[in-house]
């Protein structure tokens, strides 16, 4: 994770570049926080969105003279009426994530919800399921971000209401 302990992370302003844009664009995903970061407890779906906008408050306190926006952030699925157990913490070893369609819908719901609340922008990753993205099948992880599955009209049951 760029926001970890080791490196000062998200705490260190960067303001010989960040003094020069319009705005700042920065995806979060607590999904591989759980794969990659060995400073930061598990990110379950049901706090996923709570985890995300508390990532994004800091870099907006960071970086209070100009915009930061979620340009993306989600939670992964899995092939209807399937379960995928995410990636293990490659430092601590944890198994924290859980990835169906009904956790991914949750943290959708959430976020957008959050988002609306806070009156914030931001971009949800991702519309499709892709099955090129993955190297190991429709059970890849890869394969599984989308909200919406299949082939035109699309089925897209993780939408949010």
């Amino acid at each position: 994770s760029w926001c970890s302990q080791d490196d000062g992370g998200c705490r260190t302003r960067w303001s010989a570049v960040s003094d020069s844009l319009d705005w700042i664009g920065v995806n979060i995903y607590p999904y591989w926080n759980n794969v990659f970061s060995g400073d930061k407890p598990c990110n379950y779906y049901y706090e996923a969105a709570q985890r995300t906008m508390e990532s994004h408050n800091v870099l907006m306190d960071l970086y209070s003279n100009i915009p930061v926006i979620v340009t993306e952030w989600g939670w992964p699925g899995a092939p209807d009426g399937q379960t995928i157990m995410g990636h293990a913490n490659y430092v601590t070893g944890q198994q924290c994530s859980v990835c169906n369609n009904a956790n991914q819908k949750k943290m959708v719901q959430d976020m957008i919800e959050l988002n609306r609340k806070y009156q914030l922008p931001s971009n949800c990753f991702s519309a499709f399921r892709e099955e090129w993205k993955g190297t190991g099948g429709v059970m890849s992880i890869e394969t599984q971000w989308g909200i919406c599955s299949g082939t035109p009209p699309y089925n897209c049951m993780n939408s949010p209401n």
